[in-house]
């Protein structure tokens, strides 16, 4: 990597960086949780919004393929930060483990009979 683009690549996570410092800041006065903040503010310089117009000083700064590749970066530390937090005690309940079971065996048993029931009864190599 070249001193220009390591350069270009820091000036993009600096403003990355503080405009998600400064959603916290917002979103935090209004009582929402921070969170909020950083994902509108992704939504916003990502390839939705701001990103999809074809706005000059943007391309200058933004470079296509590098906010595809921290928008993809973000969404795995996000879910990864997710994980940790989530509480695994409060899904594994009998009731809800039978739901799951009946959500996998309920379709299962009863797209294997559909599929035995319009199953064609010729046998192979007759036509």
């Amino acid at each position: 990597m070249a001193a220009a683009e390591t350069q270009a690549l820091f000036e993009q996570l600096t403003i990355l960086l503080l405009l998600a410092t400064g959603s916290h800041f917002l979103f935090r006065r209004f009582h929402q949780p921070t969170i909020i903040g950083e994902i509108a503010v992704g939504i916003v310089l990502g390839p939705s919004l701001v990103g999809n117009a074809a706005l000059g000083p943007y391309r200058l700064v933004f470079d296509p393929a590098v906010v595809a590749t921290l928008a993809v970066l973000g969404s795995i530390f996000l879910l990864f930060l997710i994980g940790l937090d989530f509480d695994f005690r409060a899904v594994y309940t009998p009731r809800n483990i039978a739901v799951a079971f009946g959500g996998v065996v309920l379709p299962l048993v009863v797209g294997f009979g559909t599929a035995l029931y319009l199953a064609p009864t010729t046998s192979i190599g007759v036509n």
